[in-house]
């Protein structure tokens, strides 16, 4: 468990004083909350709540009265998303806001103010925008199902991945593993922009072998649905444990996810190491 700061403990105790009937289970649990700590831009209003990752709770809309987190680089406005699973709060996550949309979001310290000079109503109008854009510039997740979209994502993993190493097209199935596989697909307006593969192992164990994201669309959170649509299938699959073998490059994304760096040693590759490129074991 990690320990709720004095400002997310400021923004439960506000949010669970509502009578949704998802609070009350919440409330019984404030005190064991489990959070992924994220810094975020802007001022800390709570925009929309998900459960599982894709049910909204409607038109919940709140501030946490005096307790704000500003920052001046942002002044047109920023919030924030809870993400509940199985009732806890699993991450706290914050978007900033500005034109031209998207922009790529850069992280600060959070700091006390008190809220008796915000205008409450023009930044809820902000937020309200922003949140519509982002709903428009979501990225679709499906499950690969035809052989066309199968040889899209072998495309794209091998593009990300393995051709700025100069590694061979087939690389995803010269590191084939044997169990049941599940291959995840991203679309941004129609466009194909991600991909997941992950095999569920007989120990009941699922392992994420890849994962690449379009260039161009980074950081806009596409990689993180992937993992979040497979930890829903792995629950689903009532799964033991997710790990996957990530390269140094991505150890901040997969800690931002919930995942720890395991004990077990983690295999090298020479071509890898050329280009300082080193992996770690990580398991959530």
């Amino acid at each position: 468990m990690i320990d709720l700061t004095n400002f997310e403990y400021a923004v439960l105790t506000k949010l669970l004083d509502g009578k949704h009937r998802f609070l009350a289970l919440l409330r019984e649990q404030l005190a064991s909350c489990r959070v992924s700590r994220r810094e975020f831009t802007g001022a800390g209003f709570y925009t929309h709540l998900h459960v599982d990752n894709s049910l909204a709770l409607g038109d919940i809309q709140l501030r946490f009265g005096d307790v704000v987190a500003e920052i001046n680089e942002m002044p047109h406005g920023a919030g924030f998303v809870l993400y509940i699973k199985n009732g806890r709060l699993s991450l706290l996550e914050g978007y900033g806001y500005d034109d031209p949309w998207p922009i790529k979001i850069t992280t600060y310290t959070l700091r006390y103010i008190t809220g008796e000079e915000r205008n409450w109503d023009e930044l809820k109008e902000v937020l309200v925008f922003a949140t519509t854009k982002e709903k428009k510039n979501m990225a679709t997740i499906e499950s690969v199902t035809e052989r066309d979209d199968a040889a899209m994502l072998d495309e794209l993993l091998w593009t990300v991945l393995w051709q700025p190493f100069g590694l061979p097209r087939d690389m995803r199935h010269l590191l084939k593993r044997e169990g049941e596989e599940f291959a995840l697909l991203a679309r941004k307006n129609a466009q194909l922009v991600g991909g997941l593969v992950a095999v569920l192992s007989r120990k009941g164990e699922m392992e994420i072998r890849h994962l690449a994201v379009d260039a161009h669309v980074q950081g806009q959170g596409i990689g993180r649905s992937l993992v979040a649509e497979l930890c829903r299938i792995a629950e689903n699959k009532n799964c033991k444990r997710i790990h996957t073998i990530a390269r140094n490059t991505s150890v901040a994304f997969f800690r931002k996810l919930g995942f720890r760096i395991s004990s077990e040693k983690a295999p090298s590759h020479p071509i890898f190491l050329k280009h300082g490129i080193t992996f770690e074991i990580m398991e959530k």
